[in-house]
C-alpha cells in the first residue's frame, strides 16, 4: 500500500499542506496515520477524497455539503437522493447569482449611458468675455456682430486709455 507525506498528498491534490491539515481537523478526510517521528502519512484513498473535495469546490459546493456527502458515502450508503437535492439547491443558487449579475450588468450599462448623455450635453461654448456666441457651432449672435465684437475687443486691448480717449468714444458709439 502506497503512503504519502502531507507535502506529497498536497502537491498531487493541488492543495497546500495547511489545507490538508484543515480538512483533517474538520473531519472531511480521515485522520492521517502517524509515524514514530510524528509525521503524518496518508494513503491513496485520502488522495482520492482530496481530489473529490477539490472538484466539488470548483463547482461551487460548500465544504459543509462536501463533508455531508463524504460522511454518507463512508457509512456505506449511496447518497444519490441527497446528491440530487444538493445539486438542485446549488443550481438554484447559481440561477440567483446569474440574475444578480444580470441586474448589476444592467445597472452598470445604465450608468454608462447616463454618463455618455451628460458628456454629450456638455456643450462647447464659444464666448467673447462671459457671453456665449455659439453652442457647438450654432450661432447665437449674428456673424457681423461677432466680427464687430472681436474687432472691438482687439482694438480695446491695443488702446492705451490715457492716449486714445477719442477712439474709445468712437468704439463705444458703434452698433
Amino acid at each position: 500500500m502506497n503512503t504519502f507525506t502531507i507535502g506529497q498528498v498536497a502537491r498531487q491534490a493541488g492543495l497546500k499542506a495547511s489545507a490538508v491539515r484543515y480538512y483533517e481537523r474538520q473531519r472531511i478526510i480521515p485522520p492521517a496515520q502517524r509515524l514514530s517521528n510524528g509525521y503524518r502519512v496518508y494513503n491513496a484513498d485520502t488522495l482520492r477524497w482530496l481530489s473529490f473535495v477539490r472538484r466539488a469546490q470548483s463547482f461551487g459546493m460548500s465544504l459543509e455539503n462536501v463533508k455531508e456527502l463524504i460522511q454518507l458515502t463512508s457509512h456505506g450508503t449511496t447518497p444519490c437522493e441527497r446528491v440530487r437535492q444538493l445539486a438542485g439547491q446549488h443550481l438554484t443558487e447559481i440561477d440567483q447569482t446569474i440574475r444578480d449579475l444580470r441586474m448589476l450588468k444592467g445597472q452598470l450599462e445604465l450608468l454608462l449611458r447616463r454618463k455618455a448623455r451628460r458628456r454629450a450635453r456638455r456643450q462647447r461654448f464659444e464666448t467673447i468675455g462671459d457671453r456665449p456666441i455659439s453652442i457647438d457651432g450654432v450661432r447665437l449672435v449674428p456673424r457681423y456682430k461677432v466680427k464687430w465684437c472681436e474687432a472691438t475687443v482687439r482694438s480695446l486691448m491695443s488702446l492705451e486709455p490715457h492716449r486714445d480717449k477719442s477712439r474709445l468714444r468712437d468704439l463705444a458709439g458703434a452698433p
